[in-house]
This record gives C-alpha cells, sequence and structure tokens, in this order.
C-alpha cells in the first residue's frame, strides 16, 4: 500500500527532474532572457544536481519514515 503523501512526493521530484532537464537543454540568462555563457552553463547543472541529489535524500528519508 502506497502512502499518498509519499507519492505527491515523489510526483513533484520527478516533475521537477523533467523540468530541470528540460531547463538544462535550452538554458537562457536569468537576468535578460538570452544565451547563458559555456560556464554558466556548467555552474547552473552544477547547482542542479546538488538540488537534485538533495531531493531524492529528502524523498528517500521520507520513505524510510513512513515504511
Amino acid at each position: 500500500m502506497r502512502n499518498p503523501v509519499c507519492s505527491k512526493c515523489g510526483g513533484s521530484a520527478a516533475l521537477g527532474t523533467v523540468e530541470m532537464e528540460r531547463d538544462m537543454r535550452n538554458p537562457v540568462c536569468g537576468k535578460g532572457g538570452g544565451p547563458v555563457a559555456l560556464g554558466e552553463i556548467f555552474m547552473e547543472e552544477y547547482h542542479l544536481r546538488v538540488e537534485n541529489a538533495r531531493l531524492r535524500e529528502e524523498i528517500n528519508r521520507l520513505n524510510f519514515t513512513l515504511h
């Protein structure tokens, strides 16, 4: 039996990952909307990967707590 709270968190994380992947394929400057310099792409990708890992850890923690 799946916990609805846990399922909602997992669905939100999956949606966030899809959006993150889309944004990484088409990066734009947050200030001006133009193309992003190559070095900025790597830093943004790094920060997104860190955030993604943090969210996965949170989901795992919630799954463990709820089971």
